[in-house]
């Protein structure tokens, strides 16, 4: 059986009958990449969402987690309580016919049920509480819901430039915070028209609302800066930041700003991601590239951390502190402290290779190919126990990745990279190579039917601008080429 998976592996299991069939979790123990929004109910009781459609639940401060729930190709991007029985997720449209855009819990996360209440449009969303909602919308907007029948009200929306033919938004509401008072602050970017250069002042700003989003009013817009995150320690002292990591502060409810960090080599290639506020005091900031700048002291001083990821490319980091020493980084992986931030370690460290293809032999034995954490497909696992571990055994780079594979049996197989053809008789730990075309430039996999019969497929060659698939009926020995037209491979 050969299965084509992204990190996670599923075994499906079959019960008494097909109805009752279900999934069951085998690699990684916990799936930690992909995690977009964490939420805690207490010290121990917490819940995470990932890109996957998982709903992830902790019952040990985060130490192990379990998936409660799957929603399968849907993109779960944040999750909120508005007390600890009802929680709200949003999941956006993530593929054509996607019907689901709300998942909400009653009974604080035993279970969760689906819906669709208008919120495949929204970029971010606040409940205010069981019956109300308010969202940000794709086309600049800020819009409210509070009534039976699932009907949105606008209460605002940006100025519009015309681009070409076409209508745009000066950009759009990045987040929402409710302040200790009440009030709830939007932070809205004119991205779009700072980059057209329709505008080149005021790119950032901050609405209010004193009426649960009911109106909206301009707070602050005095930055020529895009600016991506904010959080509030109380209705006065916030802090606010974005492209470079630099990072203001307001110590008058977020009518005034100043600069309060930036770094000596302007990296424009960065930006706060998102920043977690524990008091007036103490706040930290996760960085696009996963570094980590913190401040006990409410930003006299600032500390780098060197113990969490330190990425060279940007990605997606999130920050979230259960009380002010336990704290989760996530993104690409999770990384957890329980000293406040002063060192970071990861929840799970077992490896986690991006699997383009897998293969089980029989319901234990099975191999894979993919990336490691640094590279995107070039080494060759096994497992032993039916996939809840793996173990690299061939490594390629950095000679280009690969592309298929196929085992025969439990020793002998064949692996294709970008423009050649390796076999292994012990099982993957070794690989040679075989001659196939002095020509060949790219295959895409490789399949056997018996012991001689083989396939080389979607092969090209130098030179030549069609397709080509090479036969072997000599178990590989040889290689002959045919057109993908032709007749006689058919």
């Amino acid at each position: 059986m050969k299965v084509k998976i992204d990190i996670i592996i599923y075994i499906f299991c079959l019960g008494i009958s097909s109805t009752f069939a279900q999934w069951e979790l085998r690699y990684p123990p916990q799936p930690t990449v992909g995690i977009n929004d964490i939420y805690f109910l207490n010290q121990s009781n917490g819940f995470a969402v990932n890109s996957s459609g998982s709903i992830l639940k902790t019952v040990d401060g985060g130490n192990h987690w379990s998936i409660v729930k799957h929603l399968q190709r849907d993109n779960l991007t944040e999750i909120k309580f508005v007390d600890n029985q009802n929680g709200f997720i949003l999941s956006p449209h993530s593929f054509i016919g996607d019907s689901k855009d709300f998942v909400f819990t009653t009974d604080g996360g035993n279970e969760w049920q689906t819906s669709y209440i208008g919120l495949s449009d929204a970029l971010t969303f606040l409940p205010l509480s069981n019956s109300e909602i308010i969202k940000s919308g794709d086309q600049g907007t800020i819009a409210k819901l509070d009534n039976f029948y699932g009907l949105w009200s606008e209460k605002y929306r940006m100025s519009v430039f015309i681009d070409w033919d076409i209508y745009a938004p000066f950009g759009d509401i990045k987040q929402f915070e409710k302040l200790n008072s009440g009030r709830i602050l939007a932070l809205g970017s004119s991205w779009r028209a700072f980059q057209y250069n329709v505008i080149s002042d005021s790119v950032a700003f901050l609405l209010f609302s004193d009426d649960d989003g009911s109106s909206w009013d301009t707070l602050w817009c005095d930055l020529p800066k895009l600016l991506t995150t904010f959080s509030f320690a109380n209705n006065k002292i916030g802090w606010i930041g974005g492209k470079g990591n630099e990072i203001y502060k307001t110590t008058d409810g977020g009518i005034s700003w100043h600069l309060n960090y930036s770094e000596l080599l302007d990296d424009q290639s960065t930006s706060i991601s998102k920043i977690s506020v524990l008091d007036s005091l103490k706040m930290l900031a996760v960085t696009t590239k996963g570094k980590i700048i913190s401040t006990s002291n409410g930003g006299s001083s600032w500390e780098l951390s060197a113990d969490a990821a330190d990425a060279y490319y940007e990605s997606f980091y999130n920050i979230y502190f259960v009380n002010d020493q336990k704290g989760f980084v996530f993104g690409p992986d999770l990384w957890t402290t329980t000293t406040g931030g002063s060192s970071w370690s990861k929840v799970d460290t077992s490896i986690k290779p991006t699997f383009s293809k897998i293969q089980f032999i029989n319901t234990k034995l099975g191999f894979g190919i993919g990336g490691g954490q640094l590279y995107g497909g070039s080494s060759f696992y096994k497992t032993s126990n039916g996939g809840f571990n793996w173990e690299r055994l061939y490594d390629g780079n950095p000679d280009g990745s690969f592309q298929g594979f196929f085992m025969s049996d439990s020793l002998k197989g064949w692996l294709t990279k970008y423009d050649s053809l390796l076999k292994t008789t012990d099982g993957g730990s070794h690989w040679s190579s075989v001659y196939v075309d002095t020509l060949l430039e790219f295959m895409r996999g490789v399949e056997f039917f018996n012991d001689q019969l083989g396939v080389l497929f979607e092969a090209r060659q130098r030179f030549n601008d069609y397709t080509l698939n090479y036969l072997t009926t000599d178990g590989g020995n040889t290689w002959q080429k045919y057109r993908m037209s032709d007749q006689k491979f058919l």
